[in-house]
């Protein structure tokens, strides 16, 4: 992915360090966005372990967001494209939900590994309820009520 390449100048920082994920449910599937600062992202690819012979940024999300069925086991999560707006990156996923999203677990960990302060929000619309979910560094997965 070029677009997870292209960084803020420095003299541009942000004083703060958070990304949003929203997820929706659809028939028997999740839709998942990842929000996240341009430059944030870049400096999080940059800081996990370099995929061998593949897509960095691709690595990158698949390691730091991750969904849990009900049953306890994760979920594959496929891309479904990316794309900029100004100083920020959005990043489509989906995953398999045939019994939906109650009760399943979530975690996004973007960007621990550079910022002590990182906050990752979390908001998932399903059967009728919404429900948000705040990530900071050291916690686990969390379950949708």
């Amino acid at each position: 992915m070029v677009i997870a390449a292209a960084g803020a100048a420095p003299g541009r920082m942000h004083p703060l360090h958070t990304t949003l994920t929203q997820i929706t449910a659809g028939p028997g599937r999740a839709t998942i966005w990842v929000r996240a600062f341009a430059d944030d992202f870049a400096r999080g690819v940059a800081a996990s372990p370099a995929p061998a012979g593949g897509d960095a940024a691709q690595a990158y999300l698949a390691a730091s967001v991750a969904v849990w069925d009900r049953a306890g086991r994760r979920v594959a999560l496929a891309p479904c494209g990316s794309r900029r707006s100004g100083d920020l990156l959005w990043f489509c996923l989906r995953a398999p939900a045939p019994g939906g999203l109650r009760g399943a677990r979530v975690l996004n960990r973007m960007q621990w590994a550079v910022y002590d302060d990182q906050v990752n929000v979390v908001q998932a619309q399903y059967g009728g309820r919404t429900t948000s979910l705040l990530f900071v560094p050291g916690d686990g997965p969390k379950r949708l009520p």
